[in-house]
C-alpha cells in the first residue's frame, strides 16, 4: 500500500506572468518545482520563482525556458528577503539531480548558480512537451 502525502508551499513570483505560466510548464517541471519548493521551505526560507517561461529564445541558449522546460527559482530568507548562499542548497540542488536524472549529463536536472543575476536554483528538463503550448498548438517534432 502506498501513502501519498503532499503538501503545498507559498510559492511567491516575481512576475505575475510567471504565476499564469504555470499550467503551461511542463508537467516533469512543475512535479520537480514542487519537489524543490517543499525542500526549501523545510530548511526555513522563502520560495520565489524569478524566470519561468520567456517568451523569446535568446542567442547562445538553449530555449529550454522558452519551451517552458526550465523554470528560475530563488530561496530568500524569510524576514528581509535576502538571497540565500549556503552549502545546503548547493546539496540540494545535488540531491534533485539525484532525484530527476537526465539524459544528458552535461544538461543536470538542477543547478545552483550565478548566470549574472544572483544565486538561483535553475530547474530543467530534457524531455520534450507533449501537451499544447501557450497558443494552444500541438509542438512541432524536432525528430
Amino acid at each position: 500500500m502506498e501513502l501519498l502525502i503532499a503538501v503545498k508551499v507559498a510559492v511567491k513570483y516575481k512576475h505575475k506572468e510567471h504565476e499564469a505560466h504555470w499550467d503551461h510548464l511542463h508537467p516533469r517541471i512543475r512535479e520537480m518545482m514542487d519537489m524543490l519548493a517543499f525542500l526549501i521551505d523545510a530548511h526555513g526560507f522563502d520560495v520565489d520563482v524569478t524566470s519561468a517561461i520567456r517568451p523569446i529564445i535568446i542567442e547562445g541558449e538553449s530555449g529550454v525556458h522558452a519551451t517552458g522546460r526550465a523554470i528560475d527559482v530563488v530561496p530568500r530568507m524569510r524576514k528581509g528577503g535576502k538571497r540565500v548562499w549556503t552549502e545546503d542548497m548547493k546539496k540540494l540542488a545535488g540531491m534533485m539531480c539525484r532525484l530527476y536524472r537526465t539524459a544528458k549529463k552535461e544538461k543536470p536536472a538542477c543547478i545552483y548558480h550565478d548566470a549574472g543575476s544572483g544565486k538561483h536554483f535553475h530547474l530543467q528538463t530534457p524531455w520534450t512537451r507533449t501537451f499544447k503550448d501557450l497558443d494552444g498548438h500541438l509542438p512541432v517534432s524536432n525528430s
